[in-house]
């Protein structure tokens, strides 16, 4: 039952081995380069604000206590932005990138025996893909966040729903190269998605450790989309 998660898990180590066996370091450049400018563009704007905040809270001379809570505050709020980036930056390397990133998925579909087939997406259609992915996660977090206003219950679920979503939309986000052939519309890949919910999650929640790590998470989104190509390479739908 748990191999699916298992086997989600292990995506990142298999993807660096999936890069060094197909020869793809050096595509894997190109949309790793392309989530450092986001994402170094993502925590100039965050960082910022952030700083503006923590100006207010020094010069407002608070006792130590509140300054303690608005300093733990401001620290959850670095790490929430640090993810937060990351997943954007993931999304823009992706639209930018999109080709290349199936490049990669197909090499390693190749490896394992496994004719590809291309999603013959222009680039237009990769941005707008983009666009609803976005547009759907920020649609499922704002139901988290709305769960989270129901006193008792809601309190305790959206702390637990909130990472377990962005995990698994993260996921899907890296499964998606090796799917466009086969399922070319966004309706189908997430319908698949579902079929394979333990793989999908497993994927995202190690990922999403990975982005919270600096430099590191600048080659997640390659290494992770060879490694989700080797996880789906046994159970490719036709």
């Amino acid at each position: 039952m748990f191999s699916g998660l298992l086997r989600g898990l292990t995506v990142p180590a298999m993807g660096l081995q999936m890069l060094r066996r197909t020869h793809s370091w050096g595509l894997a450049m190109v949309p790793a380069g392309v989530a450092a400018v986001l994402l170094l563009l993502m925590l100039a704007l965050g960082g910022s604000w952030m700083s503006g905040y923590l100006t207010e809270i020094n010069a407002s001379g608070q006792g130590f206590w509140d300054a303690t809570l608005d300093g733990l505050r401001w620290l959850a709020g670095g790490v929430a932005l640090l993810v937060a980036s990351g997943i954007v930056a993931l999304l823009g390397a992706q639209a930018v990138a999109g080709t290349i990133l199936e490049t990669i998925a197909h090499r390693v579909l190749k490896l394992h025996n496994i004719e590809p087939q291309s999603s013959n997406l222009n680039a237009l259609d990769i941005a707008l893909d983009a666009v609803r992915e976005l547009g759907l996660f920020l649609v499922g977090m704002l139901v988290i966040l709305l769960i989270g206003l129901i006193p008792g219950l809601g309190w305790l679920a959206a702390p637990i729903l909130a990472p377990l979503w962005s995990a698994f939309f993260l996921g899907h986000t890296l499964t998606t190269p090796a799917l466009e052939g086969r399922l070319p519309t966004f309706k189908e890949r997430w319908e698949y998605a579902l079929t394979q919910p333990l793989l999908v999650l497993g994927c995202g929640l190690v990922s999403g450790v990975l982005l919270a790590i600096p430099l590191v998470n600048l080659l997640v989104l390659p290494v992770a989309v060879a490694g989700s190509a080797w996880a789906l390479s046994d159970r490719l739908p036709d």
